[in-house]
């Protein structure tokens, strides 16, 4: 070993001190001195150790170090280091002979017990080497350990990031000073048994000048991925809100005078490096409403980098809502849908702080962007989407300008040539893209808000005793000429006084009901939709809060913010139709808008009609009772003409039953059409020439017989004939 350095010393004069590259992708290893033969490039170009027994191997090469240039290396480990097993690598060292050094900075992997991990020291002559930083124990206890080792160099210091796993997620551990400087030496030094003489790898060792990127944050780059919003009761981890970040770019991020902001109380950053693809845990961010919260992440530019506005809905767990489990984000490559990318974790802890998310998996976004709402003034129009949208066009004569109004792209500003006219109603086409490329091509009413007049507005329908596990709902009627904006409007009640109790807002924003349009309002509108399929499913609104309403009998009001009724419903089970052997789940509905006379929905359109015109509907009331046959013949053979017996009806008035008989030229029964059937004041049944076994009739003449009764004891019949053809 001597003479080997005695030789090296005296060729120093020939090395040249400059940057190091190696990739050993070739075998040259003319730059490295030290233990050559103990050393080898493998099939998979790399360095590998190849000693033939216990002892202690080192390689090193020359370099100038200088504070701009950045440090990069991969490492294999392949058995569990301990004291008398492990590697050190010299970032730089004052001597090219490893054992003789004075000065320098290195990482050691290997120390007693599992805990080893990458701990770098400082060496300086006369003082004890002092650990600088250190990784999370146990990172390299393993029996095989890869790993990925940056620096970069950042306000005369060195930001210090590893991979555990040897890839290119890097976690920033810490900074730290940029001792040294100038000429120096890279190099590897391993302490092996027999056993584990051939089993340390290295690759990809860069020093070099470091080129910053010009990288400038933008939309998507940083999200927004876990939110802990209510951490009692707890599962297992600490009682302790956070926010989660996630570098999603391909460059490093320094978030120092950044801000995240929730409900508009904020939190400025201190210098916090975040390495692409690695995650950061925000504990001391403002307090993070339970039932949800705008949060947003605007950087050091004032731009919006990501913003989720959660609601408790998300969680998708009525168990997991209560508290304990964190939201995550289930999709990062769509970040921009809203509550379809969020559930409650399914991790065992209730969270994954600084990890990938246990609900992490494919979400592709296949719902194009809509109108959730607009406001208007005479020169300009602010539309707000459901999601963040990226491309934009409109047609309109009106247009001057359009833009949006901030980040993220939500709200898109239009401004007008001509003022808009109160009164008037307008027609804006619109065609927008989210960020899924899933495109809306939209023709939406744009108008001024009036200013509206007492019982503009009515309560039209509702729903007071749901079935089993239901909601309530109340439907609102625009009955006037003028755009009515429902957002000035509350809900309320009375209570056993007389008193208004304390009334909810119907919508935090602009809500625009035009002439003759319904709105409907529950606090679970897939429960509506799915227990009532005659409904327009674009007229039905989930609202967070409705007055309680009482099975058997109670009141709703609809109300100005200063107090004045705008309409009242004092509403009872007994104003259901008396031939109604249960009402749970039967909606009360007017019988005209201009009306005070209420009755129940009827059967044939699944006992309630949200957000369409009322099955008991009465624009005008007849003299008569109606029932005929719309074609006389049928030939069910499935041609698309005369496939079936189409039987109309309107009634003078709500409140009928019916049964609906079909018989033979014999008299002989064949068919019971509808029986003991709660009919609507305007219908139609159809026969398609079956028996009541689904089987096909012979070709023949039919009767068709009905008897209707109402509520008030009358009692009525009809009857009909059809020539059935085969």
């Amino acid at each position: 070993m001597k003479t080997l350095f005695i030789s090296l010393m005296a060729m120093l004069s020939s090395v040249a001190f400059g940057q190091l590259t190696e990739d050993f992708s070739s075998s040259n290893f003319s730059k490295w001195k030290g233990d050559i033969n103990e050393f080898m490039i493998n099939s998979n170009q790399q360095l590998q150790s190849n000693a033939t027994g216990a002892g202690t191997s080192w390689v090193a090469s020359a370099y100038h170090l200088q504070n701009d240039y950045s440090f990069q290396l991969w490492l294999n480990i392949a058995f569990s280091p301990s004291t008398t097993n492990y590697v050190k690598f010299y970032l730089f060292a004052d001597h090219l002979q490893l054992d003789s050094i004075q000065n320098g900075i290195y990482c050691k992997v290997g120390k007693s017990g599992t805990t080893d991990s990458y701990d770098f020291y400082l060496q300086k002559k006369g003082s004890k080497d002092s650990l600088l930083i250190s990784a999370p124990p146990g990172w390299a206890g393993a029996s095989n350990n890869k790993a990925s080792i940056k620096m970069l160099p950042f306000s005369n210091q060195w930001i210090v990031a590893v991979d555990p796993l040897g890839g290119e997620n890097f976690q920033t551990l810490d900074t730290m000073p940029q001792y040294f400087s100038g000429n120096g030496y890279f190099g590897i030094y391993c302490k092996y048994s027999a056993s584990n003489a051939k089993k340390f790898f290295f690759d990809e060792i860069i020093i070099d000048k470091y080129v910053p990127d010009t990288f400038v944050a933008k939309y998507g780059d940083v999200l927004i991925t876990e939110i802990m919003c209510d951490p009692d009761p707890v599962v297992t981890l600490p009682n302790q809100e956070y926010l989660e970040l996630y570098n999603n770019s391909t460059s490093i991020i320094n978030l120092k005078s950044w801000t995240i902001s929730v409900n508009g109380s904020s939190y400025i950053f201190p210098k916090i490096v975040l390495q692409p693809k690695e995650y950061y845990v925000l504990n001391n961010a403002p307090t993070l409403v339970n039932e949800g919260a705008e949060v947003v992440l605007t950087s050091n530019k004032d731009e919006v980098i990501h913003s989720v506005n959660y609601s408790s809905k998300w969680y998708q767990d009525p168990f997991k809502e209560e508290g304990g489990w964190s939201l995550e984000m289930m999709d990062i490559t769509h970040h921009c849908l809203g509550k379809e990318n969020w559930k409650a974790s399914n991790s065992l802890m209730g969270r994954t702080p600084g990890k990938v998310n246990s609900v992490a998996q494919i979400n592709s976004d296949e719902t194009a962007p809509e109108v959730d709402y607009f406001y208007a003034t005479e020169n300009e129009i602010v539309l707000h989407f459901s999601e963040p949208t990226y491309f934009i066009s409109s047609s309109s004569s009106y247009v001057d300008s359009v833009f949006y109004k901030d980040h993220p792209l939500y709200d898109l500003k239009i401004s007008l040539n001509d003022s808009l006219q109160k009164g008037m109603i307008y027609s804006l086409q619109i065609s927008a893209k989210d960020c899924a490329l899933n495109e809306m091509n939209s023709t939406i009413k744009i108008a001024l808000r009036d200013s509206a007049q007492q019982s503009d507005v009515v309560i039209n329908e509702v729903l007071f005793d749901p079935l089993n596990d239901g909601a309530d709902f109340v439907e609102l009627f625009n009955r006037s000429n003028r755009v009515i904006d429902l957002s000035q409007l509350r809900f309320s009640s009375r209570d056993d006084k007389g008193f208004l109790n304390a009334a909810d807002e119907i919508s935090p924003h602009p809500f625009f009901l035009f002439p003759n349009e319904y709105a409907v309002f529950t606090i679970d509108k897939n429960n509506i939709l799915q227990n009532y399929p005659t409904h327009d499913e674009k007229r039905i609104f989930e609202i967070s809060a409705l007055p309680s309403l009482n099975n058997d009998a109670g009141n709703i009001v609809l109300l100005w913010p200063n107090g004045i009724v705008v309409d009242e419903f004092q509403y009872s089970e007994k104003m259901h139709d008396i031939l109604l052997d249960a009402v749970d789940g039967i909606s009360l509905e007017r019988i005209n808008p201009n009306s005070t006379l209420w009755h129940s929905a009827a059967q044939d359109i699944g006992w309630a009609t949200p957000g369409l015109p009322n099955s008991q509907y009465l624009q005008e009331v007849s003299s008569t009772n109606d029932f005929h046959l719309q074609d006389k013949v049928l030939t069910p053979n499935q041609d698309g003409h005369r496939d079936f017996a189409l039987i109309h009806y309107q009634l003078d008035k709500a409140g009928y039953k019916s049964t609906m008989n079909i018989y033979d030229a014999s008299g002989a029964l064949v068919k019971i059409l509808i029986s003991d059937f709660f009919l609507s004041t305007k219908g139609e049944f159809q026969w398609n020439g079956t028996d009541d076994n689904g089987n096909l009739l012979p070709a023949g003449i039919y009767v068709l017989y009905a008897e209707y009764f109402h509520e008030d004891g009358t009692v009525q019949h009809w009857k009909d004939s059809v020539v059935l053809q085969r």
